[in-house]
């Protein structure tokens, strides 16, 4: 009977272990993609893209005639859109209503 219960643990503690192991990747390869997502938004590319549009808004944006001086990405509006692509907000001026 004692080695029964005995087995009964190993496997329980196997089985508990493995649960983790898997969840710690898990949580690994979320991190590691909310990375690159932070990334790719901050990157050259997107910080045109970001100017493009606001001067499409504003065509005096970032000049003294212009009510648009700054921009800053908000880093916790970053998420996975479930269409592939990424979706943040801008704030402008340091406003961020």
């Amino acid at each position: 009977m004692n080695k029964r219960k005995n087995r009964r643990r190993l496997i329980f503690s196997l089985l508990v272990v493995g649960i983790l192991i898997w969840v710690g990747s898990k949580v690994k390869d979320h991190l590691e993609f909310q990375q690159e997502m932070v990334r790719i938004v901050h990157s050259k590319e997107v910080k045109e893209l970001i100017v493009h549009d606001l001067k499409q808004k504003d065509p005096d944006a970032f000049t003294e005639k212009g009510k648009i001086q700054s921009y800053e990405i908000d880093d916790e509006t970053i998420e996975h859109n479930p269409m592939g692509g990424i979706m943040f907000e801008v704030i402008i001026n340091g406003d961020k209503k």
